[in-house]
């Protein structure tokens, strides 16, 4: 009996131990599940950060896009202009040049607007009206080009159609014949 007494004390002994490290591994994945959950937390609060953070550069990189493309399509109207016979390197340089400046208006805007479209168009486009129908419409001939080649898209006829800039004046913001005499007053002076 007392050897069985002891084989079983020993067995209890055993599985005691065997029970305590148990326990203890318990412990430690209990322990270690809460690392991988509280890193998990982290983790997520880092991914909204950084999501959000990615949203508003998608946001602003979209905004920038459109400003962008207004550009190039600005730059492509200098480059295509008759009136225009630099590069668009030389253009470049010139538009640095005007930012390393102080930028006042010393003029009116509808003014600049005028001189910006004149300098750009090169009174390339050609404003015309059907005598007939009334139809307005624009032309891109040449500049001193007459109006016989052209027929009225409306009606067809060709022998009544007459110059009339009223569109592009209305797009200018004013009449162009009285920046034609503000021109002239100012170089008189």
């Amino acid at each position: 009996l007392k050897i069985q007494k002891k084989a079983l004390e020993t067995d209890v002994s055993a599985l005691t131990k065997d029970r305590a490290d148990r326990v203890s591994e318990i412990n430690h994945l209990d322990n270690t599940i809460n690392e991988y959950k509280q890193n998990l937390t982290d983790l997520k609060e880092a991914f909204q950060t950084n999501k959000q953070g990615y949203d508003e550069f998608i946001n602003s990189i979209k905004e920038f896009m459109l400003q962008y493309a207004m550009f190039e399509g600005f730059i492509a109207m200098l480059q295509t202009s008759p009136a225009e016979k630099k590069s668009i390197r030389e253009l470049a340089s010139y538009i640095l040049m005007l930012g390393e400046k102080i930028w006042d208006f010393y003029d009116q805007p509808d003014r600049l607007r005028y001189l910006f479209v004149t300098t750009v168009l090169g009174d390339y486009l050609k404003c015309y009206r059907c005598n007939k129908c009334g139809l307005k419409f624009i032309a891109n001939k040449e500049p001193k080009s007459y109006v016989r080649n052209f027929s009225c898209p409306s009606c067809g006829l060709s022998w009544d159609l007459h110059a009339d800039d009223s569109f592009l004046e209305a797009m200018l913001g004013f009449s162009s014949k009285s920046t034609d005499a503000n021109n002239t007053e100012k170089q008189e002076n």
